[in-house]
């Protein structure tokens, strides 16, 4: 299993003995929607650490990936661990809720993606994971379904204003600007795993792991916007709203200027000139 970090490695271990207030989550699989592939492994996950100072953007972030099918049940013991012990912790992400606050009570979706997955892959392998659906968890898509300003936006579904939004619409709204040369892999991450186990070119990792933390990076600061808009200095008006964000919360997020995913990506640079 190979690890990358924006922090010196033992960061990435040191969640393990910690409890951090907030721990961002985001994992990858071998699933296609294209294909209807919905039981296939987890190849990495990725946390990201924000603080709860909103002037802080920063977040120390790692990310575990498997070199072979066959490791997912390391990947998987280490992430219970992590799960484990962070489990008082505001776990945080974009539909990772095991069970939905808000959009269950209007649609016939139950359950966001992350945890679910995760439940799921650890029954196969024999590791427990039925402690997920107590661990506190602030899912963007669930709080946005509910309380994002969707008079801000034009888009619709089903002929009707669309209230559950992608990440990417939360990022195009927040001018939060992922680096232009990291693919935005999706569905793609199957493929890219693929090659790599019949090829055996670690860049595919390497491409896999950065769009992971990527996530992870953006959903911590997603998470941070959210948080301030309902309980800071605009809590009054429990909305999130890009037309009427505090001072607090930046006109634009280029993550190429962020500090973590700068060093993220040099430390993967410097790790796959060294294999």
């Amino acid at each position: 299993m190979l690890v990358a970090t924006s922090e010196k490695k033992s960061f990435a271990l040191s969640v393990l003995g910690k409890e951090f207030p907030i721990v961002v989550l985001d994992v990858e699989t071998l699933d296609s929607k294209p294909l209807g592939l919905w039981d296939e492994p987890i190849v990495s996950f990725s946390i990201s650490l924000p603080t709860d100072t909103i002037t802080a953007w920063d977040a120390p972030t790692a990310c575990f990936i498997t070199e072979s099918i066959d490791e997912e049940r390391e990947l998987l013991e280490l992430l219970r661990k992590i799960l484990w012990s962070n489990r008082k912790s505001l776990w945080a992400g974009h539909n990772i809720s095991y069970q939905y606050k808000y959009i269950c009570q209007e649609m016939s979706w139950p359950c966001g993606y992350d945890l679910p997955k995760i439940r799921k892959r650890g029954n196969l392998r024999g590791i427990d994971f039925g402690f997920l659906q107590k661990i506190p968890v602030f899912d963007s898509m669930d709080e946005g379904f509910k309380h994002y300003d969707h008079s801000a936006h034009n888009r619709q579904w089903n002929g009707e204003k669309q209230r559950i939004l992608r990440c990417e619409h939360i990022e195009e709204d927040f001018n939060i600007v992922r680096p232009p040369w990291l693919p935005k892999l999706g569905p793609q991450v199957r493929d890219h795993y693929l090659k790599y186990l019949e090829t055996g070119d670690l860049k595919l990792l390497q491409t896999i792991s950065q769009y992971n933390a990527c996530d992870t990076i953006i959903e911590s600061i997603i998470t941070k916007i959210f948080l301030h808009s309902l309980n800071g200095c605009n809590s009054s008006l429990k909305i999130i709203s890009p037309l009427k964000r505090c001072a607090h919360i930046p006109r634009a997020f280029p993550i190429e200027s962020n500090p973590t995913w700068q060093r993220f990506t040099a430390a993967e640079l410097e790790r796959i000139n060294n294999v």
